[in-house]
């Protein structure tokens, strides 16, 4: 109670006296900012005590001038002000204060009044007044001043100037600007745009010039300096070099210094120290770099994902293919590529995708060597290396190998260009069908011209003779898929570029494009292959992979990371690359992998009936009263008879596994043991310790499943051989596959990939309906929020 009074009596304090506490409001926030902006520095000796003693004496004169408008508020009134909000016609706080008059008073009946009076007190509310401060404010001013005040505290905080300048007002040595004919001084450090850091004001100090500023700045940073004087001599020293200003205009002194390394700077006039600055620059780390993903070679192509990061902003990720000995004739020594990111990610951290076709370059099946090189603002490189072999494409029509070989001879200087001319001659004379195509004889024509002007043989790799002859050998592989196989690799690379630039209606109308030459290229392949139902098959396979990834791509343009997308683009770009260089099926292992997959089907229906029988016994041992008599002679089989046939089955897939020249899973052998441990368990009747037997044999089963599963996955790629590329593993050993998949899982929180693609469906089913409802407008903002964490875990 006391404390609600005391309460009350501040706010009727408050009240009584809004007015004077409003009035040294605002004369507190203008003296405030105008100290935290420094305005005493720039005073004069004399105008500075005068202000100073002004400001401090002026707050004792308005209460010496309005001492008997002061209002104090006592308990008292408190308490009569508080009974009145309550009571009509009582005073129960005041009474319980009363004294007796009269010495012979009834002590009984006072005792009631008291304790009446404090039963009446018990049910007083406590109103707090209410401080109406637009009644002595009704501009509301005092917003206006809180705002400045805050700017003024903000901007003293950023240039370290708040303890500076509120000292400054009690600081009345002579000026050191005065001192010295300084009208007035701009002195700001610029640094690097790369760095993102924002300019830095530098003051010069008006009361001492002794003190030295110890700054840290990035390399490269820019001193600008802008000075109004009236001194001819002033100057500046870094180290033993003395340099004056330069006068721009009358009075008006500028510099503009760039700073690379730790050094001293002061300033002078003539002989005499006005400002001294210490800089130490902060070293500029170089970039990093690692892959993200290894390089390694798809069909034609080469694919790999980098990471790079500095401390300030990567400015470009090159990729260089190294000159094979080979060619060390060569005026060229690379290939580069400048990597391409997203201009506005972090420039600190940044992710590189690379994927290219190299099969037509001159260089071509040999060993080089790749380097990948992070560069920022300061031309500092840090490289990584990798040996490779540039992929090259495998040729099937005899003159289509020998104009490549031709085309190689050259450039080794293995043959003349005459000699070369007269293979040429040779090869298409004899290929007389090819001459009735009209664009193989006219790209022929323009072989023969580039030969008439050559006079020694091209040490370029991007000479015209090179690219003529990879088109005349491709039109001679290819017929009269190579037109359409052009012109898919040009509304490619507008559908690419039209992604980038996130152009919807460009990307629909590309994409319809797009996906009409893709089936264009499939019905001519599937027409010119029309008994190979390994071929349709595969087609099929990639036609459906495009519309998902079509799709996926969609749906991540209008919410999505950016890295997800730029993930599925790549793998775009590897599907449209497989369907313009088809890839040779290898019938033999396609068959083996069918047969795996089929052994892979067997062990999951087996998985379930273990799993089935594991309840079974489980409920054995819960119920066993009601089952020991009912178990025997009942028409179905028992829980052990069906262990043992299920045990029968696993041995009959294990044989299956070996005669199929595939390594048994030591899983397996670990699940036949278990299965056997459990038939024994039920046939000395203990189910509980039967249904632990068989949960193990679950777990060994379905970790067998997915190391099959896994190296399934891992010789897919054996199943397509592009080109004159062997198994990754030994053509190339310095490309890894980096992906780690588990083996490991128990029945009930484990990972079974079968059926994948079933689950791989329904996945993106819900993706694509959270997607919908996600650009549904009528959705607030909070279902919006939950689709998008919803989303970013799918």
């Amino acid at each position: 109670m006391f404390i609600n009074i005391k309460i009350v009596q501040v706010i009727l304090l408050i009240n009584e006296n809004l007015r004077h506490i409003f009035y040294f409001f605002i004369y507190t926030a203008f003296f405030s900012i105008i100290s935290l902006l420094g305005f005493w520095k720039i005073l004069p000796l004399v105008c500075h005590i005068i202000l100073a003693a002004l400001f401090f004496l002026l707050p004792f004169y308005y209460i010496y001038l309005h001492k008997n408008k002061f209002k104090y508020i006592n308990n008292r009134n408190v308490i009569i002000w508080l009974e009145e909000k309550n009571f009509s016609n009582i005073n129960p706080l005041t009474s319980l204060f009363d004294k007796p008059i009269n010495e012979n008073l009834d002590g009984i009946k006072w005792k009631l009044h008291l304790k009446k009076s404090y039963n009446y007190s018990k049910k007083i509310k406590y109103f707090f007044p209410k401080i109406n401060i637009n009644l002595e404010d009704p501009l509301k001013t005092r917003f206006l001043f809180l705002f400045f005040l805050v700017i003024a505290f903000f901007w003293s905080a950023k240039n370290d100037k708040i303890f500076t300048n509120i000292y400054s007002v009690l600081n009345f040595k002579t000026k050191n600007v005065i001192e010295n004919n300084i009208t007035s001084s701009k002195i700001w450090l610029v640094p690097p745009r790369y760095t993102e850091i924002m300019q830095k004001e530098i003051f010069i100090d008006s009361e001492s010039s002794s003190k030295e500023d110890n700054i840290k700045i990035p390399i490269n940073s820019e001193l600008k300096v802008k000075i109004q004087s009236k001194s001819q001599k002033l100057n500046f020293v870094t180290g033993k070099n003395k340099n004056y200003f330069e006068e721009t205009e009358k009075n008006n002194f500028e510099l503009y210094y760039k700073i690379i390394d730790n050094q001293n700077f002061i300033i002078k006039n003539d002989d005499k120290v006005i400002k001294r600055i210490y800089f130490e620059v902060i070293p500029d780390k170089f970039p990093s770099i690692d892959f993200d993903s290894e390089p390694e070679i798809v069909g034609n192509s080469i694919k790999f994902i980098t990471n790079a990061s500095d401390d300030y902003r990567v400015r470009k990720v090159l990729a260089s293919i190294l000159r094979p000995t080979e060619f060390k004739h060569f005026n060229d020594k690379t290939i580069n590529f400048d990597l391409e990111f997203e201009t506005n990610e972090n420039p600190r951290k940044i992710k590189n995708y690379f994927y290219q076709d190299l099969s037509a370059h001159i260089w071509a099946g040999h060993s080089s060597k790749l380097v990948i090189s992070a560069i920022d603002d300061l031309n500092q490189i840090t490289k990584i290396e990798m040996k490779i072999k540039i992929p090259s494409k495998e040729f099937i029509n005899k003159s289509a190998k020998t104009v490549l070989l031709i085309r190689k001879e050259i450039a080794l200087r293995k043959i003349d260009l005459k000699k070369a001319e007269n293979s040429l001659k040779f090869i298409i004379k004899k290929d007389s069908e090819s001459l009735k195509n009209r664009v193989i004889y006219k790209k022929y024509e323009d072989v023969l011209s580039t030969f008439s002007k050559l006079k020694e043989t091209p040490l370029n790799y991007s000479h015209i003779l090179y690219d003529d002859l990879w088109q005349l050998s491709l039109l001679l592989e290819e017929r009269e898929n190579f037109v359409v196989k052009r012109e898919l690799e040009k509304i490619e690379k507008l559908f690419f570029d039209s992604l980038k630039r996130k152009d919807t209606d460009e990307i629909i109308a590309n994409t319809t494009e797009l996906k009409q030459k893709i089936e264009r290229l499939i019905k001519m392949r599937n027409e010119n292959n029309y008994q190979d139902q390994h071929l349709k098959k595969s087609n099929e396979e990639l036609q459906d992979r495009f519309e998902e990834l079509n799709e996926e791509i969609k749906d991540l343009l209008n919410i999505g990371s950016k890295e997800k997308l730029n993930e599925k683009i790549l793998q775009m770009k590897e599907l449209t690359d497989t369907l313009r260089n088809p890839k040779k099926i290898d019938k033999e292992k396609m068959l083996k992998q069918a047969q795996k997959q089929n052994l892979i089907n067997k062990l999951s229906e087996l998985l379930n009936e273990q799993e089935i029988i594991m309840q079974e016994s489980f409920n054995l041992a819960s119920n066993r009263g009601m089952f020991e008599q009912s178990s025997q002679g009942s028409g179905g089989k028992s829980p052990k008879e069906k262990q043992d046939s299920l045990r029968n089955s696993l041995g009959n897939i294990m044989r299956e596994i070996s005669s199929s020249e595939n390594e048994i899973p030591q899983e397996l052998g670990r699940a036949d043991r278990a299965m056997r441990q459990a038939s024994r368990d039920l046939e000395n009747g203990k189910p509980d310790r039967a249904s632990n037997a068989q949960g193990r044999a679950s777990e060994m089963i379905q970790r067998a499943m997915n190391s099959m599963v896994a190296n399934l996955d891992s010789k897919k790629q054996d199943v397509y051989r592009s080109g004159n590329q062997q198994d990754r593993s030994t053509s190339n050993p310095s490309f890894t596959d980096s992906k780690n998949t588990t083996t490991d899982g128990s029945s009930s929180g484990g990972t079974i990939d079968v059926p994948a693609k079933y689950k791989e469906q329904e996945a993106k089913k819900i993706v694509r309906e959270l997607y919908t409802r996600y650009k549904n407008a009528e959705r607030n903002t909070k279902e919006k929020k939950y689709i998008r964490r919803l989303l970013d875990w799918y």
